[in-house]
């Protein structure tokens, strides 16, 4: 498999933290006290300094998530120098959406003029754009498509959030929300037999898919023995120090038992990241070299599916990303899900 091309485009709004606290305090000037508004403020303060954010980037109220999409798309198909026409199969691998059916590739699809595709979602979570590029790989490999487009659109974060706190001692289970930033990304990948460097590895523990959600409306029908999740449907929420407690213990556990990744000596690793302390501690457990991740989160933030392909191309534009560079690519994922690949670019 090549990699002809990694494009992304973000808003035009850089947010910082300061404006973020000012938002959540601002809708609930009826929700909480006036000391209950100041402890709230120090808290998301203590949380961003901790994690290491700075910014997001968020849509204004001119920017469509369509026409980020249609961006990133665009610029992917001048740098691959082919045209709509060629591109056989798009995979939507997006968690940001519009609609639950019928596939979000199909808008793509017709807004791209691409005539000579098919295309279908797949949604894994933060992990949905690294199953992307595995499945591609594997239809690559079977001759059934010679052009493949991957892309998302992480575009729903005012409509995702849930800006009313009632309760403090509930907070922790919204913060994670305050740390997403929007983009879209587009990867175009094609079939190459003489680069054979190739291996992944995916691991699924689902005990664990309750610490983090955006439910439905009938999520209770999916849940048994009259078990109720007391959160807002259609919000997101998580229960951000277990899940990255679990997510990196199963992380570490699947990767030092693996061979082929334990030896692996990459030139440059890209990772989904939630929080800077985070990927330096796994950094730390698996001996990587310092410096070797290349870090986006602390001016982008959580952009889910689109952290890894984003992180990339904004590699591959300031020349840090070169052709023969041996890159390890690290997933952890709500479900919970943890994702390795490496190959040469």
């Amino acid at each position: 498999m090549k990699i002809l091309s990694i494009t992304h485009s973000v808003p035009t709004n850089k947010v910082d933290n300061a404006q973020i606290i000012q938002s959540v305090l601002k809708k609930n000037i009826n929700n909480l006290t006036r000391q209950q508004r100041k402890d709230l403020r120090v808290i998301m303060e203590k949380y961003f300094d901790k994690i290491g954010l700075k910014s997001r980037y968020l849509r204004s109220k001119e920017e469509k998530a369509i026409d980020h999409g249609i961006a990133a798309v665009n610029a992917a198909l001048e740098e691959s120098q082919i045209k709509p026409s060629d591109i056989d199969l798009l995979l939507y691998v997006g968690v940001g959406r519009g609609w639950i059916e019928p596939a979000m590739a199909n808008l793509f699809i017709a807004e791209l003029d691409l005539i000579n595709a098919t295309g279908f979602d797949l949604v894994d979570a933060c992990a949905s754009w690294i199953r992307g590029l595995d499945l591609a790989r594997n239809y690559l490999n079977t001759g059934m498509y010679r052009n493949i487009l991957i892309m998302n659109c992480e575009f729903n974060f005012k409509e995702f959030a849930n800006f009313q706190i009632s309760d403090l001692s509930r907070l922790e289970y919204f913060l994670p929300t305050f740390t997403i930033g929007e983009a879209a990304t587009a990867t175009i990948v094609t079939s190459d037999k003489t680069n054979n460097m190739y291996y992944s590895k995916f691991k699924t523990w689902g005990e664990y898919h309750d610490l983090c959600k955006i439910p439905l409306h009938n999520v209770e029908e999916f849940c048994k023995d009259g078990k109720k999740l007391h959160h807002e449907p259609l919000k997101f929420y998580a229960y951000g120090t277990q899940l990255t407690e679990q997510t990196i213990k199963k992380m570490i556990l699947t990767f030092r038992k693996d061979k082929k990744l334990s030896q692996f000596i990459p030139n440059i690793c890209f990772g989904h990241s939630v929080s800077e302390a985070i990927t330096s501690q796994v950094e730390r457990m698996l001996n990587f070299k310092y410096g070797s991740t290349y870090r986006i989160f602390s001016d982008y933030g959580n952009t889910v599916s689109a952290s890894i392909p984003l992180a990339m191309s904004l590699a591959i534009n300031e020349g840090v990303l070169k052709k023969g560079d041996s890159v390890l690519l690290v997933a952890g994922s709500a479900g919970i899900s943890v994702g390795f690949t490496i190959f040469i670019f």
